[in-house]
């Protein structure tokens, strides 16, 4: 019986690093929805021709489309002993689909973990972010500036670039997006009583620890 479990958490709440970080540790495989979807496209598989095809043209890829990519990719990796899902479900639908999923492929849910940080540290995290235009590293206008002003630490460059999703404007509207479409399924999960919340402004040694031990509690 394959086990999942689920990462909730706004845009830059860290919980692609614990996802890593925890599928290094029991060895389950860490299923992001974006990278399932570019493997797709990639492969050029029938639903991944379908899924490039409205991205072309500016559309909106729908739950049954995500869904059934979804269950292509775990389908393949049926030899995994459990998955992290990073990124899905996104919506209430998608919870209550994959609930029916569950039921149907005699799957168990072993926790969701919901990531919190306040608003205003994550408009922070992401409006401040920006990055080395040489080697990639990350910078923060407030948490995490060069040594040397305008200088990369680790390369010595003196260009930099910045998402252009992560400018205030944008930023404000992804964390409204967020919470107005993933913030029903918090009571949807804590009604079955597998929510875990975790406090993810520490280090991430110890927000790790947590979402660890609340595996066996």
């Amino acid at each position: 019986m394959p086990k999942y479990i689920i990462f909730i958490g706004p845009p830059g709440c860290g919980k692609g690093t614990q996802a890593t970080l925890l599928r290094d540790k029991l060895g389950y495989d860490h299923v992001s929805t974006g990278a399932v979807l570019r493997a797709e496209i990639e492969a050029g598989t029938p639903l991944g021709k379908q899924a490039k095809d409205i991205i072309e043209k500016g559309g909106f890829i729908e739950d049954s489309l995500i869904e059934d990519m979804l269950v292509s990719y775990l389908a393949q990796k049926s030899d995994r002993p459990g998955f992290i899902l990073d990124g899905f479900p996104r919506t209430l639908v998608q919870g209550k689909w994959f609930e029916s999923y569950l039921n149907h492929s005699a799957g168990q849910l072993e926790k969701v973990i919901y990531f919190f940080v306040p608003e205003e540290i994550l408009t922070k995290r992401l409006s401040g972010r920006f990055t080395c235009a040489q080697c990639g590293a990350s910078y923060n206008h407030y948490y995490k500036k060069p040594k040397v002003d305008n200088v990369c630490d680790a390369c010595g460059h003196t260009s930099f670039s910045k998402r252009k999703d992560d400018d205030m404007a944008h930023v404000g509207e992804r964390i409204r997006l967020y919470n107005e479409r993933t913030g029903p399924l918090l009571p949807f999960y804590e009604e079955t009583g597998v929510l875990v919340k975790v406090d993810a402004m520490r280090r991430v040694e110890d927000i790790f620890t947590d979402v660890y031990h609340s595996l066996n509690s």
